[in-house]
Protein backbone atom coordinates (compact mmCIF):
# COMPACT_ATOMS: atom_id res chain seq x y z
CA UNK A 1 0.00 0.00 0.00
CA UNK A 2 1.47 3.57 -1.08
CA UNK A 3 0.99 5.62 2.03
CA UNK A 4 2.89 8.90 2.88
CA UNK A 5 2.12 11.98 4.54
CA UNK A 6 3.94 15.14 3.99
CA UNK A 7 4.42 17.99 7.04
CA UNK A 8 1.10 19.25 6.88
CA UNK A 9 -0.48 16.23 7.24
CA UNK A 10 1.85 15.23 9.90
CA UNK A 11 0.77 18.33 11.86
CA UNK A 12 -3.17 17.92 11.40
CA UNK A 13 -2.98 14.37 12.54
CA UNK A 14 -0.93 14.68 16.01
CA UNK A 15 -3.72 17.54 16.95
CA UNK A 16 -6.31 15.32 15.84
CA UNK A 17 -5.22 12.66 17.89
CA UNK A 18 -4.22 14.58 20.93
CA UNK A 19 -7.63 16.26 21.16
CA UNK A 20 -9.19 12.56 20.45
CA UNK A 21 -6.99 10.89 23.26
CA UNK A 22 -7.97 14.10 25.80
CA UNK A 23 -12.01 13.48 24.68
CA UNK A 24 -11.47 9.48 25.81
CA UNK A 25 -9.39 9.74 29.04
CA UNK A 26 -11.55 12.84 30.21
CA UNK A 27 -14.95 10.82 29.34
CA UNK A 28 -13.36 8.14 31.41
CA UNK A 29 -12.42 9.63 34.70
CA UNK A 30 -16.27 10.87 34.44
CA UNK A 31 -17.18 7.41 33.89
CA UNK A 32 -15.81 6.07 37.24
CA UNK A 33 -18.74 7.39 39.16
CA UNK A 34 -21.65 5.36 36.94
CA UNK A 35 -21.16 2.05 38.43
CA UNK A 36 -20.86 2.48 41.77
CA UNK A 37 -24.21 4.99 41.72
CA UNK A 38 -26.17 1.69 41.05
CA UNK A 39 -25.10 -0.55 43.64
CA UNK A 40 -26.09 2.51 46.38
CA UNK A 41 -28.88 1.56 48.62
CA UNK A 42 -32.54 3.54 47.80
CA UNK A 43 -32.17 6.11 51.14
CA UNK A 44 -29.29 7.12 48.99
CA UNK A 45 -30.96 8.28 45.78
CA UNK A 46 -32.52 10.86 45.70
CA UNK A 47 -29.30 12.93 46.86
CA UNK A 48 -26.91 11.07 43.93
CA UNK A 49 -29.24 11.05 41.07
CA UNK A 50 -28.52 14.84 39.98
CA UNK A 51 -25.13 14.09 40.24
CA UNK A 52 -24.81 10.72 38.77
CA UNK A 53 -27.21 12.49 35.72
CA UNK A 54 -24.58 15.17 35.33
CA UNK A 55 -21.93 12.48 35.22
CA UNK A 56 -23.72 10.54 32.78
CA UNK A 57 -24.24 13.52 30.32
CA UNK A 58 -20.14 14.24 30.56
CA UNK A 59 -19.18 10.95 30.29
CA UNK A 60 -21.86 10.06 26.94
CA UNK A 61 -20.68 12.95 25.03
CA UNK A 62 -16.99 13.23 25.75
CA UNK A 63 -16.03 9.22 25.45
CA UNK A 64 -18.43 8.57 22.50
CA UNK A 65 -19.48 11.33 20.81
CA UNK A 66 -16.32 13.43 20.44
CA UNK A 67 -13.75 10.86 21.02
CA UNK A 68 -15.47 9.37 17.88
CA UNK A 69 -15.66 12.60 15.59
CA UNK A 70 -12.19 13.67 16.62
CA UNK A 71 -11.18 10.33 14.97
CA UNK A 72 -13.42 10.48 12.32
CA UNK A 73 -11.90 13.78 11.31
CA UNK A 74 -8.16 12.05 11.61
CA UNK A 75 -9.49 9.50 9.28
CA UNK A 76 -10.91 12.23 6.93
CA UNK A 77 -7.46 14.18 6.76
CA UNK A 78 -5.73 10.89 5.80
CA UNK A 79 -7.73 10.17 2.55
CA UNK A 80 -5.98 11.58 -0.15
CA UNK A 81 -2.51 9.72 1.56
CA UNK A 82 -4.29 6.61 1.51
CA UNK A 83 -6.12 7.23 -2.24
CA UNK A 84 -1.94 7.55 -3.28
CA UNK A 85 -2.58 10.01 -5.65
CA UNK A 86 -3.86 14.06 -5.62
CA UNK A 87 -3.16 16.32 -3.24
CA UNK A 88 -4.76 17.84 -0.36
CA UNK A 89 -6.48 20.90 -1.85
CA UNK A 90 -5.86 22.99 1.64
CA UNK A 91 -8.57 26.23 2.29
CA UNK A 92 -6.84 28.49 4.29
CA UNK A 93 -7.06 28.37 8.28
CA UNK A 94 -9.66 25.60 8.06
CA UNK A 95 -7.47 22.75 9.74
CA UNK A 96 -6.04 25.09 12.65
CA UNK A 97 -9.76 26.40 12.92
CA UNK A 98 -11.57 23.46 13.21
CA UNK A 99 -8.88 21.82 15.38
CA UNK A 100 -8.84 25.40 17.68
CA UNK A 101 -12.71 25.31 17.81
CA UNK A 102 -13.24 21.83 18.46
CA UNK A 103 -10.69 21.25 21.48
CA UNK A 104 -12.13 24.52 22.81
CA UNK A 105 -15.18 22.83 22.57
CA UNK A 106 -14.33 20.05 24.24
CA UNK A 107 -12.00 21.09 27.58
CA UNK A 108 -15.07 23.88 27.72
CA UNK A 109 -17.67 20.45 28.12
CA UNK A 110 -15.18 19.17 30.34
CA UNK A 111 -15.63 21.92 32.93
CA UNK A 112 -19.27 22.84 32.38
CA UNK A 113 -19.70 20.97 35.19
CA UNK A 114 -17.84 22.89 37.12
CA UNK A 115 -18.47 26.35 36.07
CA UNK A 116 -22.38 26.55 36.07
CA UNK A 117 -25.22 24.73 37.75
CA UNK A 118 -27.47 22.46 35.52
CA UNK A 119 -30.22 19.35 34.95
CA UNK A 120 -28.25 16.54 33.45
CA UNK A 121 -30.64 15.79 30.45
CA UNK A 122 -30.20 12.01 29.42
CA UNK A 123 -31.60 12.68 25.75
CA UNK A 124 -30.37 10.00 23.86
CA UNK A 125 -27.39 10.08 21.72
CA UNK A 126 -26.22 13.68 23.04
CA UNK A 127 -27.43 14.15 26.65
CA UNK A 128 -27.27 17.71 27.38
CA UNK A 129 -26.45 19.76 30.60
CA UNK A 130 -28.43 22.70 31.22
CA UNK A 131 -25.88 25.66 31.51
CA UNK A 132 -24.31 28.33 29.25
CA UNK A 133 -21.12 26.75 29.42
CA UNK A 134 -22.21 23.54 28.19
CA UNK A 135 -24.43 24.92 25.25
CA UNK A 136 -21.01 26.77 23.94
CA UNK A 137 -19.00 24.26 24.32
CA UNK A 138 -21.63 22.16 22.10
CA UNK A 139 -21.41 25.26 19.37
CA UNK A 140 -17.70 25.15 19.38
CA UNK A 141 -17.90 21.44 18.86
CA UNK A 142 -20.73 22.07 16.04
CA UNK A 143 -18.50 24.73 14.47
CA UNK A 144 -14.87 22.56 13.87
CA UNK A 145 -16.90 19.95 12.65
CA UNK A 146 -18.85 22.14 9.73
CA UNK A 147 -15.30 23.44 8.56
CA UNK A 148 -13.35 20.57 8.78
CA UNK A 149 -16.36 18.93 6.87
CA UNK A 150 -16.35 21.48 4.49
CA UNK A 151 -12.73 20.98 3.57
CA UNK A 152 -13.15 17.49 2.93
CA UNK A 153 -15.94 17.25 0.18
CA UNK A 154 -14.21 20.33 -0.97
CA UNK A 155 -10.69 18.47 -1.38
CA UNK A 156 -11.82 14.97 -1.64
CA UNK A 157 -11.77 14.01 -5.98
CA UNK A 158 -14.63 12.04 -5.43
CA UNK A 159 -14.42 10.56 -9.50
CA UNK A 160 -10.20 9.34 -8.70
CA UNK A 161 -12.19 8.02 -5.06
CA UNK A 162 -14.63 5.65 -6.69
CA UNK A 163 -12.39 4.78 -9.92
CA UNK A 164 -9.68 3.30 -7.40
CA UNK A 165 -12.44 2.12 -4.75
CA UNK A 166 -13.79 -0.31 -7.14
CA UNK A 167 -10.89 -1.59 -9.40
CA UNK A 168 -11.12 -5.35 -9.87
CA UNK A 169 -7.91 -5.98 -7.75
CA UNK A 170 -7.53 -5.53 -3.68
CA UNK A 171 -6.01 -1.96 -3.22
CA UNK A 172 -6.11 -1.20 0.25
CA UNK A 173 -5.54 2.33 0.54
CA UNK A 174 -7.94 3.21 -2.12
CA UNK A 175 -10.62 1.38 -0.45
CA UNK A 176 -9.67 2.83 2.93
CA UNK A 177 -9.88 6.06 1.38
CA UNK A 178 -13.32 5.85 -0.55
CA UNK A 179 -14.42 4.59 3.33
CA UNK A 180 -13.80 7.84 4.91
CA UNK A 181 -15.45 9.88 2.06
CA UNK A 182 -18.25 8.01 2.42
CA UNK A 183 -17.73 8.79 6.35
CA UNK A 184 -17.71 12.46 5.33
CA UNK A 185 -21.02 12.15 3.30
CA UNK A 186 -22.99 10.69 6.20
CA UNK A 187 -21.55 13.18 8.99
CA UNK A 188 -23.55 16.02 6.68
CA UNK A 189 -26.37 14.13 6.17
CA UNK A 190 -26.67 14.04 9.77
CA UNK A 191 -25.92 17.78 10.21
CA UNK A 192 -28.71 18.41 8.41
CA UNK A 193 -31.14 16.09 9.96
CA UNK A 194 -29.79 17.85 13.40
CA UNK A 195 -30.86 20.96 11.77
CA UNK A 196 -34.25 19.76 10.46
CA UNK A 197 -35.28 18.55 13.58
CA UNK A 198 -34.77 21.64 15.47
CA UNK A 199 -36.71 23.68 12.91
CA UNK A 200 -39.58 21.73 13.14
CA UNK A 201 -39.97 20.54 16.56
CA UNK A 202 -43.07 21.97 18.43
CA UNK A 203 -41.85 24.81 20.70
CA UNK A 204 -44.57 23.53 23.55
CA UNK A 205 -42.09 20.82 23.87
CA UNK A 206 -39.40 21.41 26.72
CA UNK A 207 -36.81 19.69 28.91
CA UNK A 208 -35.53 15.77 27.84
CA UNK A 209 -38.26 14.96 25.04
CA UNK A 210 -36.96 18.11 23.40
CA UNK A 211 -33.18 17.37 22.98
CA UNK A 212 -34.27 13.65 22.95
CA UNK A 213 -36.07 14.41 19.14
CA UNK A 214 -33.80 17.11 17.99
CA UNK A 215 -30.94 14.57 18.68
CA UNK A 216 -33.18 11.69 17.66
CA UNK A 217 -32.69 11.77 13.86
CA UNK A 218 -29.29 12.86 13.23
CA UNK A 219 -28.07 10.64 16.51
CA UNK A 220 -29.35 7.54 14.51
CA UNK A 221 -27.91 9.08 11.22
CA UNK A 222 -24.26 9.78 12.32
CA UNK A 223 -23.79 6.09 13.61
CA UNK A 224 -23.76 4.67 10.40
CA UNK A 225 -20.38 7.05 9.97
CA UNK A 226 -18.85 5.73 13.30
CA UNK A 227 -20.03 2.05 11.46
CA UNK A 228 -17.83 3.21 8.13
CA UNK A 229 -15.06 4.47 9.98
CA UNK A 230 -14.52 1.42 12.27
CA UNK A 231 -14.75 -1.16 8.69
CA UNK A 232 -11.65 1.31 7.54
CA UNK A 233 -9.78 0.46 10.71
CA UNK A 234 -10.89 -2.97 10.22
CA UNK A 235 -9.16 -2.91 6.53
CA UNK A 236 -6.53 -0.50 7.96
CA UNK A 237 -5.24 -3.25 10.58
CA UNK A 238 -6.18 -6.69 8.90
CA UNK A 239 -3.34 -5.04 6.20
CA UNK A 240 -0.79 -4.09 8.57
CA UNK A 241 -1.17 -7.42 10.05
CA UNK A 242 -0.80 -9.61 6.62
CA UNK A 243 -4.31 -11.31 6.64
CA UNK A 244 -4.72 -11.71 3.01
CA UNK A 245 -9.09 -11.13 2.13
CA UNK A 246 -10.68 -12.68 -0.29
CA UNK A 247 -11.95 -10.64 -2.33
CA UNK A 248 -11.26 -7.90 -4.80
CA UNK A 249 -11.52 -3.77 -4.18
CA UNK A 250 -15.54 -4.14 -5.72
CA UNK A 251 -17.01 -6.48 -3.12
CA UNK A 252 -15.58 -4.08 -0.35
CA UNK A 253 -16.55 -1.67 -1.56
CA UNK A 254 -20.23 -2.43 -2.08
CA UNK A 255 -20.20 -3.48 1.79
CA UNK A 256 -18.88 0.44 2.58
CA UNK A 257 -21.84 1.63 -0.19
CA UNK A 258 -24.44 -0.12 1.66
CA UNK A 259 -23.94 2.69 4.66
CA UNK A 260 -23.98 5.11 2.29
CA UNK A 261 -26.92 4.25 0.33
CA UNK A 262 -28.63 3.89 3.87
CA UNK A 263 -28.84 7.99 4.12
CA UNK A 264 -31.45 7.48 0.86
CA UNK A 265 -33.83 6.76 3.52
CA UNK A 266 -33.43 9.57 6.10
CA UNK A 267 -35.26 12.45 4.14
CA UNK A 268 -38.62 9.97 4.08
CA UNK A 269 -39.74 10.14 7.56
CA UNK A 270 -39.70 14.08 7.00
CA UNK A 271 -42.03 13.89 4.87
CA UNK A 272 -44.34 11.87 6.37
CA UNK A 273 -44.29 11.97 10.10
CA UNK A 274 -44.28 15.30 12.52
CA UNK A 275 -40.83 14.86 14.14
CA UNK A 276 -42.27 14.44 17.73
CA UNK A 277 -44.42 11.49 16.50
CA UNK A 278 -43.76 8.24 17.83
CA UNK A 279 -44.00 7.08 13.65
CA UNK A 280 -41.13 9.33 13.39
CA UNK A 281 -38.70 7.45 16.36
CA UNK A 282 -40.05 4.13 14.63
CA UNK A 283 -38.62 5.02 11.35
CA UNK A 284 -35.56 5.60 12.56
CA UNK A 285 -35.12 2.91 14.73
CA UNK A 286 -36.48 0.41 11.51
CA UNK A 287 -33.11 2.31 9.83
CA UNK A 288 -30.79 1.61 13.10
CA UNK A 289 -31.91 -2.01 13.01
CA UNK A 290 -32.13 -2.98 9.69
CA UNK A 291 -29.34 -0.82 7.89
CA UNK A 292 -26.62 0.24 10.38
CA UNK A 293 -25.03 -3.47 11.15
CA UNK A 294 -25.46 -5.05 7.55
CA UNK A 295 -22.31 -3.79 6.22
CA UNK A 296 -20.11 -4.31 9.56
CA UNK A 297 -21.31 -7.45 10.01
CA UNK A 298 -20.47 -8.82 6.52
CA UNK A 299 -17.49 -7.45 6.62
CA UNK A 300 -16.52 -9.09 10.26
CA UNK A 301 -18.01 -12.50 8.64
CA UNK A 302 -15.13 -11.94 5.81
CA UNK A 303 -12.39 -10.80 8.45
CA UNK A 304 -12.93 -13.55 11.10
CA UNK A 305 -13.03 -16.33 8.26
CA UNK A 306 -9.41 -15.26 7.23
CA UNK A 307 -7.85 -15.01 10.73
CA UNK A 308 -9.37 -18.75 10.83
CA UNK A 309 -7.79 -20.00 8.10
CA UNK A 310 -4.45 -17.68 8.23
CA UNK A 311 -4.08 -17.73 12.30
CA UNK A 312 -0.86 -19.71 12.02
CA UNK A 313 0.72 -16.70 9.99
CA UNK A 314 -0.46 -13.56 11.96
CA UNK A 315 1.60 -12.11 14.66
CA UNK A 316 0.13 -13.17 18.04
CA UNK A 317 1.59 -10.57 20.16
CA UNK A 318 1.22 -7.63 18.11
CA UNK A 319 -0.51 -4.83 19.35
CA UNK A 320 -2.25 -4.56 15.76
CA UNK A 321 -3.76 -7.86 16.02
CA UNK A 322 -5.21 -7.26 19.99
CA UNK A 323 -7.06 -4.33 18.76
CA UNK A 324 -8.70 -6.00 15.45
CA UNK A 325 -9.65 -8.76 17.38
CA UNK A 326 -10.95 -7.18 20.20
CA UNK A 327 -12.95 -5.23 18.12
CA UNK A 328 -14.16 -7.60 16.21
CA UNK A 329 -15.19 -9.97 19.11
CA UNK A 330 -16.81 -7.20 21.04
CA UNK A 331 -18.75 -5.42 18.64
CA UNK A 332 -20.58 -8.78 17.17
CA UNK A 333 -21.03 -9.37 20.93
CA UNK A 334 -23.21 -5.80 21.02
CA UNK A 335 -24.73 -7.08 18.16
CA UNK A 336 -26.14 -10.17 19.69
CA UNK A 337 -27.12 -8.26 23.23
CA UNK A 338 -29.48 -6.25 20.46
CA UNK A 339 -31.22 -9.41 20.00
CA UNK A 340 -32.62 -9.80 23.80
CA UNK A 341 -33.92 -6.51 24.15
CA UNK A 342 -37.45 -6.31 25.15
CA UNK A 343 -39.00 -3.08 26.77
CA UNK A 344 -36.64 0.06 28.29
CA UNK A 345 -34.24 -1.72 30.95
CA UNK A 346 -30.61 -1.89 30.56
CA UNK A 347 -30.08 -4.35 27.93
CA UNK A 348 -30.45 -1.36 25.95
CA UNK A 349 -27.12 0.36 27.25
CA UNK A 350 -25.87 -3.31 27.52
CA UNK A 351 -26.39 -3.93 23.52
CA UNK A 352 -25.36 -0.09 22.41
CA UNK A 353 -22.17 -0.28 24.90
CA UNK A 354 -20.89 -3.50 23.74
CA UNK A 355 -20.90 -2.37 19.50
CA UNK A 356 -19.81 1.42 20.50
CA UNK A 357 -16.77 0.01 22.53
CA UNK A 358 -16.16 -1.65 19.89
CA UNK A 359 -15.71 1.26 17.31
CA UNK A 360 -13.73 2.24 20.09
CA UNK A 361 -11.16 -0.43 20.35
CA UNK A 362 -10.90 -0.09 16.45
CA UNK A 363 -10.08 3.52 16.78
CA UNK A 364 -7.16 2.55 19.73
CA UNK A 365 -6.37 0.22 16.85
CA UNK A 366 -6.20 3.79 14.37
CA UNK A 367 -4.47 5.45 17.02
CA UNK A 368 -1.49 2.27 17.38
CA UNK A 369 -1.13 2.58 13.93
CA UNK A 370 -0.79 6.22 13.15
CA UNK A 371 1.74 6.23 16.02
CA UNK A 372 5.52 5.60 14.21
CA UNK A 373 3.66 7.49 10.86
CA UNK A 374 3.64 10.65 13.05
CA UNK A 375 6.78 10.36 14.20
CA UNK A 376 6.36 8.80 17.57
CA UNK A 377 7.45 5.36 18.68
CA UNK A 378 6.16 2.79 17.05
CA UNK A 379 4.07 0.41 19.81
CA UNK A 380 3.33 -2.47 17.82
CA UNK A 381 5.46 -5.09 20.21
CA UNK A 382 4.82 -3.66 23.55
CA UNK A 383 3.15 -5.39 26.03
CA UNK A 384 1.34 -2.91 27.41
CA UNK A 385 -0.03 -1.95 23.79
CA UNK A 386 -0.94 -5.69 23.30
CA UNK A 387 -2.75 -6.07 26.48
CA UNK A 388 -4.93 -2.46 26.78
CA UNK A 389 -7.33 -3.80 24.15
CA UNK A 390 -7.05 -6.92 25.26
CA UNK A 391 -8.69 -6.02 29.15
CA UNK A 392 -10.81 -3.65 28.21
CA UNK A 393 -12.59 -5.94 25.80
CA UNK A 394 -12.83 -8.38 28.68
CA UNK A 395 -13.97 -6.23 31.45
CA UNK A 396 -16.32 -4.62 29.40
CA UNK A 397 -17.62 -8.29 28.00
CA UNK A 398 -18.14 -8.53 31.72
CA UNK A 399 -19.99 -4.95 32.16
CA UNK A 400 -22.38 -5.63 29.17
CA UNK A 401 -23.19 -8.75 30.45
CA UNK A 402 -23.81 -7.97 33.60
CA UNK A 403 -26.27 -5.04 32.62
CA UNK A 404 -27.81 -7.75 30.44
CA UNK A 405 -28.48 -9.91 32.81
CA UNK A 406 -29.93 -7.16 35.19
CA UNK A 407 -32.47 -6.44 32.47
CA UNK A 408 -33.33 -9.72 32.49
CA UNK A 409 -35.18 -8.59 36.10
CA UNK A 410 -36.29 -5.36 34.93
CA UNK A 411 -33.21 -2.92 36.09
CA UNK A 412 -34.53 0.45 34.17
CA UNK A 413 -31.68 2.18 32.29
CA UNK A 414 -30.09 5.60 33.31
CA UNK A 415 -30.92 5.28 36.65
CA UNK A 416 -29.52 4.68 40.20
CA UNK A 417 -30.04 2.05 43.22
CA UNK A 418 -30.88 -1.80 43.12
CA UNK A 419 -34.02 -2.39 46.03
CA UNK A 420 -36.89 -3.82 45.15
CA UNK A 421 -35.09 -6.43 43.23
CA UNK A 422 -33.78 -9.75 43.44
CA UNK A 423 -30.31 -10.83 44.88
CA UNK A 424 -29.45 -11.52 42.00
CA UNK A 425 -29.25 -8.33 40.76
CA UNK A 426 -27.34 -7.12 43.36
CA UNK A 427 -24.62 -10.04 42.22
CA UNK A 428 -24.93 -8.50 38.63
CA UNK A 429 -24.73 -5.24 39.89
CA UNK A 430 -21.13 -6.10 41.49
CA UNK A 431 -20.14 -7.56 38.28
CA UNK A 432 -20.80 -4.67 36.47
CA UNK A 433 -18.54 -2.76 39.08
CA UNK A 434 -16.14 -5.24 38.37
CA UNK A 435 -15.97 -5.45 34.59
CA UNK A 436 -15.90 -1.66 34.43
CA UNK A 437 -13.65 -1.09 36.81
CA UNK A 438 -11.74 -3.87 34.50
CA UNK A 439 -12.60 -1.92 31.13
CA UNK A 440 -11.76 1.38 32.76
CA UNK A 441 -8.59 -0.43 33.33
CA UNK A 442 -8.09 -0.82 30.00
CA UNK A 443 -8.51 2.47 28.56
CA UNK A 444 -5.57 3.94 30.85
CA UNK A 445 -3.19 1.59 29.66
CA UNK A 446 -4.36 2.80 26.46
CA UNK A 447 -3.39 6.44 27.33
CA UNK A 448 -0.40 5.80 28.83
CA UNK A 449 0.91 3.73 25.70
CA UNK A 450 -0.08 6.86 23.81
CA UNK A 451 1.66 9.12 26.35
CA UNK A 452 4.78 6.93 26.30
CA UNK A 453 5.15 7.24 22.78
CA UNK A 454 4.43 10.86 22.54
CA UNK A 455 7.43 11.23 24.87
CA UNK A 456 9.95 10.37 21.88
CA UNK A 457 8.88 13.53 20.56
CA UNK A 458 8.77 13.42 16.53
CA UNK A 459 11.35 15.15 14.68
CA UNK A 460 10.20 19.39 13.35
CA UNK A 461 7.16 19.28 15.78
CA UNK A 462 4.82 22.39 14.67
Amino acid sequence: MHFSLDAAAQRDLRRWLWIAVFCLAVGGLYALPLAAGRGLKNVTEAQIQHLFNIVLVVHVDLSIFLWFLAMVMAGWRLAVPLLGQGTWVKLPFFQPASQALFAAGAVLMALSPLLADGEGLRSNYIPVLTNGAFFLSLALVAAGLVIALLETLFSLPPRALLCAAFARDLRIGPLCAYATWGSALIVAVSLAAFSASAERMDPIIRGEAYYDMVFWAGGHAIQFAYAQAAMLVWLLLAHAVGLLLPFGNRAHAALLTLNLLAMLYVPWPYLHHAVDSLEFRDAFTRLMIWGNGLAPSLLMLVLLGALVRQWSGIPRLHAFTAALLSSLVLFLYGGFLATLIEGQNVVIPAHYHGSIVGITLAFMGLAYWLLPRLGYADVQRWKLAVWAPIILCVGQMIHVSALAWSGGYGVLRKTVGTDGYPPEVRLAMGLLGGGSGLASLGGLLFVIVVVRAWRKRPQNLA
